[in-house]
């Protein structure tokens, strides 16, 4: 195998792919990124067995042929070479890449290509379309409510859930939940329901672009998701189990609503926070006709209270939250105005924008704990 191609795109590619690429592992070849040259492009993957990454690369290709070669290293090498061109050649009778970029050269030592997993392909493929803004807003509002317990297995992924004319993105710990509904360009026949791992959606944020043009083509069968847009293609096995029913938990109404500046709040509660020190990390929030007031106190340390304008209907109430829950869904927010509505000191909070209501909404429990109530 003997290809050119330009450092920086190169390095790109690499560095897109290798985060799929096994960490820790008894299998050393999963650690390496899989290289196969041919006709004038440069095809590049990695997979942990679990996910998998592919990046198809235009290069010269001046011979053809694969190699599988140690990620950490060929990452780290290609990075620190001077801006221009780099050859990569391999012998055809061996597994060591020689490397050339400038002045700088250096020899990696692979594995042989035939011992790597083959590419992915998913059997008895339903597919759906998409833009890659929508989307990737939609993972960029819902992901970061997924679970981190490995007890839970199923709570660590994202339910995606195609209904005929939409599609829901739905995650949860159980202590939160994010939902957003979107409608689908085409219609679909029947409902499917699929648990894709957080770390998934987290990968293709990193891939997709906030303004792309082209679509993301999402793929599922054999109990594994596809997405491809053009030029990378992310592979992950499906989460297995029952998704929670979270229609259950979702407030058909509320008793008081707020209306309130999403900066203004965050920067309330990002202050409170500072002096929530129990272990609940509670913010006591209060609400009446004049608006919101923030309490935090820590015996030890010293308290804190704010007052916050805002426009309330309803009836007053007194309720506690986890403040880092708060600020992580307040943080995502763009619009300059919330709706946070409650329906009893005991129930979920929701925090959902002024404007298009329906589309999306987050959940957070409160914190039955007495610590940072204001005597």
């Amino acid at each position: 195998m003997f290809f050119q191609v330009d450092k920086q795109k190169l390095s790109t590619a690499i560095q897109t792919v290798q985060r799929a690429a096994a960490t820790t592992t008894n299998t050393p070849i999963l650690a390496g990124i899989y290289l196969k040259a041919a006709g004038d492009q440069l095809e590049i993957r990695a997979t942990d067995l679990n996910f998998g990454i592919e990046y198809i690369l235009p290069v010269k290709v001046r011979r053809e042929g694969e190699i599988v070669l140690p990620a950490k290293y060929l990452t780290e090498m290609i990075r620190r070479l001077n801006p221009g061109e780099v050859e990569l050649n391999v012998a055809e009778d061996g597994y060591t890449a020689y490397i050339k970029a400038g002045r700088a050269s250096f020899d990696l030592l692979g594995f042989p290509p035939v011992d790597y997993p083959a590419r992915t392909l998913i059997a008895g493929e339903k597919t759906w379309q998409m833009e890659q803004s929508l989307l990737r807003e939609m993972i960029e509002k819902t992901a970061f409510a997924a679970g981190k317990d490995s007890l839970r297995p199923i709570l660590t992924g994202v339910l995606m859930s195609f209904k005929e004319d939409s599609l829901e993105l739905i995650a949860t710990d159980s202590h939160r939940l994010s939902f957003y509904r979107t409608s689908l360009a085409e219609r679909i026949e029947g409902e499917e329901n699929l648990v894709v791992p957080a770390k998934t959606m987290e990968e293709l944020l990193r891939s997709i672009l906030a303004e792309g043009e082209e679509a993301v083509t999402i793929s599922t069968g054999g109990g594994q998701i596809s997405f491809h847009i053009p030029g990378v293609t992310l592979t992950s096995r499906l989460l297995e189990g029952q998704f929670i029913d979270y229609r259950q938990v979702l407030p058909a109404d509320y008793e008081t609503r707020v209306r309130v500046n999403t900066g203004e709040f965050l920067a309330g509660v990002e202050r409170a926070a500072v002096l929530t020190h129990d272990k609940a990390s509670s913010v006591r929030i209060g609400i009446d006709e004049a608006g919101l007031k923030l309490f935090a106190n820590t015996p030890e340390v010293g308290q804190v209270e704010e007052e916050i304008g805002a426009v309330v209907e309803g009836e007053e109430v007194s309720i506690s939250f986890n403040s880092r829950y708060l600020m992580e869904v307040l943080r995502i927010f763009d619009e300059e105005e919330i709706f946070f509505d409650i329906t009893g000191s005991v129930n979920p909070g929701i925090i959902r924008p002024v404007h298009g209501e329906g589309d999306y909404l987050h959940l957070i429990m409160p914190v039955t704990t007495r610590a940072g109530v204001k005597e």
